[in-house]
């Protein structure tokens, strides 16, 4: 499905009343509002997350400068309020942490003298919640992300590596391959943070939050061909996106595996590099394309790329590791079952299915038919493209089927193979919805 975003009405959340009724309405809080909550009480959209909610709003609410976002939701600034909320200064004592998404290890080093009164890891609260599921005991005082700051005053985009972080900010430090090591590296790069703050008269948690706030650059939709409902309208599901410039050529080709999420990311927040500036300043227009499952995504993506030659699109080719084996590849999707087909280097076939007996075993039938068939795999560069992303799927994702005659013995064997794995498919995706609708009640 192909879906072309044009321009549509202003949201109701760039009414002027409606502003004055949200500041008011945060006023009266005294405390941080989740976006989903003010999406309820003022958009009257009732099923939304805190992700999506805050999209919708920033374009109007961040204009205020009354108004800030923090990880808990939106408030009016101390200033705006009346009330002055401090928090902890910039130099009290404190515990750096260290707990990436992978390896699953985890490390805290304690600094300054006294009770810690904050905390300070690379990833802010979402690490401190990995460190306490890995056996660190942390207080339940404030966290500073690290990372977020870094990012918004320095440009700096860290991950999961303080390492860079500190040698972007030229922090001295002396290498140690362990979890503490990295830890006393978070620790030597707040340090240096606070020293260059204080010169600039940041002394608390307070200040920092308004320096950040500030730093945040929310996109404007006037003079483009889409906008923030537009944006809201995209699917959670797997698919493509091009962006396109005034004069209709391709600025950017990308894929993702929930096309709201990743497109909507462009326009939230400072940009991340320079190719988010530069779609964020140059992009006029967007199309998008929902498909199966995620790897039909990069296929799709590979093809794009190679015909519309995008301006912003560094990586062009796709390079395989050596010939791919014959086999069949089983991707389960959010929406359908997809088998792709590799013979002779060169992807032979993609077969999807919705569910069903009868389809799951027509669709394992055709498949094992462009498996064994001599002949059926097109020498093109397409084909090879996809045949190659397909193999670094494969690699990446080892939990997938993968199903050859060699292991199997006969098609007979992958066709049940097949059925079953669809079957399997059918009964989580069964329980999914139910469970979907147990929360909703």
């Amino acid at each position: 499905m192909r879906r072309c975003v044009g321009k549509l009405p202003p949201m109701a959340a760039r009414s002027p009343d409606l502003l004055a009724r949200i500041v008011d309405a945060l006023d009266r809080a005294g405390a941080p509002v989740p976006g989903e909550e003010l999406a309820r009480r003022f958009l009257g959209i009732h099923w939304i997350d805190r992700g999506t909610a805050d999209r919708l709003l920033a374009p109007t609410l961040c204009r205020e400068p009354r108004i800030a976002r923090t990880e808990a939701g939106w408030l009016l600034r101390p200033a705006a309020t009346g009330r002055r909320t401090r928090g902890p200064s910039l130099d009290a004592p404190g515990l750096a942490l260290f707990a990436p998404h992978r390896p699953e290890v985890a490390a805290a080093v304690a600094f300054g003298e006294g009770p810690p009164a904050l905390v300070v890891a690379l990833g802010g609260e979402t690490e401190r919640d990995r460190a306490r599921a890995r056996g660190i005991d942390t207080p339940d005082v404030p966290v500073v992300a690290l990372g977020s700051v870094l990012r918004l005053l320095f440009g700096v985009v860290t991950r999961d590596d303080p390492l860079r972080a500190a040698e972007r900010l030229g922090v001295a430090h002396v290498e140690d391959d362990t979890p503490a090591g990295r830890a006393r590296v978070v620790e030597a790069t707040w340090l240096r943070l606070t020293g260059d703050l204080a010169d600039e008269g940041i002394a608390d948690l307070g200040a920092l939050d308004a320096l950040c706030e500030a730093r945040v650059e929310p996109a404007a939709f006037e003079g483009r061909a889409f906008g923030p409902a537009d944006l809201e309208a995209l699917d959670e599901a797997p698919g493509t996106y091009v962006f396109e410039d005034r004069h209709g050529d391709a600025l950017y080709v990308g894929q993702s595996c929930c096309l709201r999420r990743r497109v909507a990311s462009y326009f939230w927040g400072p940009p991340r590099d320079e190719k988010d500036r530069a779609i964020r300043n140059d992009a006029f227009s967007l199309s998008a394309r929902t498909v199966d499952t995620a790897l039909d995504a990069r296929i799709t993506e590979a093809a794009l790329i190679a015909r519309r030659r995008p301006a912003l699109n560094r990586q062009r080719r796709v390079l395989g590791e050596g010939p791919a084996e014959d086999g069949i590849l089983l991707v389960p999707g959010p929406r359908r079952f997809a088998a792709f087909v590799l013979r002779a280097g060169r992807l032979a076939g993609r077969f999807a299915t919705a569910g069903g007996t009868g389809h799951a075993r027509r669709m394992a039938r055709r498949a094992c038919a462009a498996l064994t068939s001599p002949g059926t795999a097109p020498d093109t560069p397409g084909a090879r493209r996809a045949a190659a992303l397909c193999e670094g799927w494969r690699r990446t994702h080892p939990g997938l089927a993968w199903l050859t005659l060699a292991d199997r013995g006969s098609a007979g064997a992958i066709e049940e193979a097949i059925a079953g794995a669809v079957a399997e498919w059918q009964v989580a995706i069964r329980r999914a919805g139910q469970a979907s609708s147990g929360d909703q009640r």
